[in-house]
Order: C-alpha cells, then structure tokens, then sequence
C-alpha cells in the first residue's frame, strides 16, 4: 500500500515540513539526520497518521485499473510497522476509502502468505516482490525513485499497465 496507492511521503512531508520529500532516500532517518526512535516518535504522536494519508496521484487509478481486469477485486497486502498506530491506522484508511464492508486488506510481515498462481503483487520494494515470486505469485515493480525501475517512476500507472497487458497476450498467464 504505503508508496504504491497511498502517498506515505506525502505525510511525512506534512510532519517534517522543513525537508524536500522527494523520494530520493531509502532512509528517512538518515535522510533527516534523526534517529529511528525520533521518527517514530513524530509519528506516533499524530494518532490519526496512518487514516489521514492521501492516495498517491496515480493511486485511485491503479485501483480502478486493477478492479477493472480482475472482476472488481482488489486486494491489498501490508507490512505494517510495529508502531501502536500503524495496523488499525491503515484498516481505517481501507474503510474511508473503500467502505465498512471492504475485506480486502491483509496486513503481514510476510506478504508471501498472499502469494498464489496469478496472484500479482504491485510493490516498490524489490525485497518483497522477490520473495513473492519465488512463492509462485507474480511480482510487478511499481516505479520509485527509490527502486531499479526508477526511469518510470514519472508514469507508475502507464509502466504497470503495460506490463499487465502484456503479461495478457501470454500463455502463462491466465486471468479470472
């Protein structure tokens, strides 16, 4: 979720208004020349953090994209941090965005759990989607600054839907 449809930096922008967020550093802290403990801190005291965050410019698209060539599901798979804030944060965010009734979020450490034939995994981070694949899902890179396809990172939504609809015209996949 965090970077991919929802635009983490862009609330992090709004706790450290001083420092240009712009996607450039793994590391926020080092970035900010503070601790991780610091960070957390700044974030933990803002309770409604993780629910306030906006989708990212092309997050509502990817969403309608991905709903639209899998029969209106959508699932989303999270790594939340280990900060009181983060789980029921991100499943209040799911609920403003998506309804009360949505069951669609699953929030792990091991995003593998998800991972099935078909299963696409959308990610920034290449950790996740190499562990993803090799659990037998498909592993998409959405386009970071941050990440090895970082020359897409203007047009995240175009670079994975061509790479979808290309993954289409092959034997191997096979859609809903």
């Amino acid at each position: 979720m965090d970077d991919t449809v929802v635009d983490l930096y862009s609330g992090l922008q709004k706790l450290w208004p001083e420092h240009p967020f712009n996607g450039n550093h793994w590391s926020v802290c080092e970035m900010l020349q503070i601790t991780n403990e610091e960070f957390w801190a700044k974030i933990n005291a803002v309770p409604t953090f993780w629910e306030d965050l906006d989708f990212t410019p092309w997050g509502r698209e990817l969403v309608s994209y991905v709903q639209f060539k899998n029969e209106g599901i959508v699932k989303f798979v999270s790594c939340p941090t280990r900060q009181p804030t983060a789980c029921s944060g991100k499943q209040k965010w799911i609920r403003k965005h998506f309804g009360p009734d949505f069951d669609g979020l699953t929030l792990t450490e091991d995003k593998t759990i998800c991972a099935k034939r078909n299963h696409i995994l959308i990610d920034d981070r290449e950790y996740h989607l190499k562990a993803f694949q090799d659990a037998g899902g498909i592993s998409l890179t959405c386009p970071r600054q941050w990440n090895d396809r970082s020359f897409f990172a203007n047009d995240p939504l175009g670079y994975i839907q061509r790479h979808i609809e290309e993954w289409e015209k092959q034997s191997w996949y096979v859609s809903r």
